[in-house]
């Protein structure tokens, strides 16, 4: 399937910080159990980061320089194909630069869970049509041909066949 099939919904109520530490640890210390719908999750937030640090300058100032790594980390991995060796080296990118925003490794899972009843990936349709399922555009079709009989008697002096008929007939009775 598509990325673009996915929808992640992400509540109101969650800490969305708690909740990406939480991920970014789970990577961090259990790569094998990170799930695509963890990976797109961490993504769909971060974009949300991206969002809300150029709208609120105090947390650009708090988590900028965080987010601008963990950025640059996501950025090299692929979610074509994802792996569990593509995971674990990233696991390790995180083990190397982003310690600091990581949760402790006791407490990272019961955190994860917490926040993860927040979150919510389904599958949704992709959005517009394909090209070959549109109709055919419109168009003005050329209409009647007939202008009618009416003839302006100042430019064309010709009789119309309705005059020309019912003299005919005149004549023949």
């Amino acid at each position: 399937m598509y990325i673009s099939t996915y929808k992640v919904n992400i509540g109101k109520t969650c800490k969305r910080v708690t909740l990406q530490r939480g991920l970014v640890s789970l990577i961090r210390f259990a790569p094998e159990k990170v799930t695509f719908q963890h990976l797109l999750t961490l993504y769909e937030n971060m974009l949300w980061f991206q969002e809300k640090c150029t709208k609120d300058p105090q947390f650009k100032d708090k988590f900028g320089l965080t987010l601008k790594v963990l950025a640059y980390i996501l950025k090299q991995l692929d979610l074509r194909t994802i792996t569990v060796a593509k995971v674990k080296l990233l696991s390790k990118k995180i083990d190397k630069n982003l310690k600091h925003f990581c949760l402790d490794k006791r407490n990272y899972d019961y955190v994860l869970k917490q926040q993860w009843k927040f979150v919510e990936v389904r599958t949704s349709q992709p959005l517009g049509k394909i090209s070959k399922e549109l109709p055919s555009p419109r168009y003005i079709g050329v209409g009647y041909r007939d202008k009618g009989s009416a003839k302006k008697p100042e430019y064309d002096a010709s009789p119309s066949w309705q005059e020309v008929a019912s003299s005919t007939i005149k004549e023949l009775k």
